[in-house]
């Protein structure tokens, strides 16, 4: 593959499981893979209903894992389309995707940026997206406790940045030497 940035990337597809079922159906963790789905090399494939926490929990039955999406056939207790009859949870799940999705369509350094990552420590992985005039770094904590990431190991590519703002939550952080990222969450911080 010569231009591995024009290769398809997706966490599930109609002869796996659902993603949301492979992950224990946490929705910390769900959230984390969309993030990374959204962030990484590649053109993003998502399923569907990955984004309203669709599952194939205790079957690997392919009639399940390929089950209709809700809304628009007679009978259907939920419609994901107006949200009518979604969970709390499925409703949070479908903005959060929707959100993230909508940031990376306008996010030019995603589609043409450079890639670095870090080594794992722990249960940390850390990676930035970067052009000539943009940087994302993308913080991902799969463990059960909050972390106190240390900085400094990245200065090569923060040389000069002092702030991340969060896509998702709108939340500032100052990154030149600690940052906290809490369980089970990604942070995806434009730095400035």
């Amino acid at each position: 593959y010569p231009d591995p940035m024009n290769l398809v990337v997706f966490a599930d597809n109609h002869d796996k499981s659902r993603i949301f079922t492979v992950l224990g159906e946490d929705e910390g963790l769900l959230r984390m893979a969309m993030v990374f789905l959204a962030t990484m090399r590649g053109i993003p494939q998502l399923y569907y209903g990955t984004e309203i926490l669709m599952s194939n929990a205790g079957t690997e039955n392919h009639g399940v894992i390929r089950a209709d999406f809700p809304g628009g056939w007679d009978g259907d207790r939920k419609n994901a389309f107006t949200g009518r009859g979604l969970t709390r949870d499925e409703l949070e799940t479908q903005a959060f995707v929707r959100k993230l999705f909508n940031w990376r369509q306008s996010a030019t350094v995603i589609h043409d940026g450079r890639f670095m990552h870090y080594t794992p420590l722990d249960d940390s992985y850390v990676y930035f997206r970067y052009d000539t005039s943009n940087t994302v770094m993308v913080i991902l904590n799969r463990g059960t406790e909050s972390i106190a990431l240390d900085t400094t190991r990245f200065e090569e590519r923060l040389d000069g940045y002092r702030y991340g703002t969060d896509v998702m939550s709108g939340r500032r952080y100052n990154i030149e030497s600690r940052i906290t990222v809490p369980a089970r969450s990604a942070l995806l911080l434009e730095l400035e």
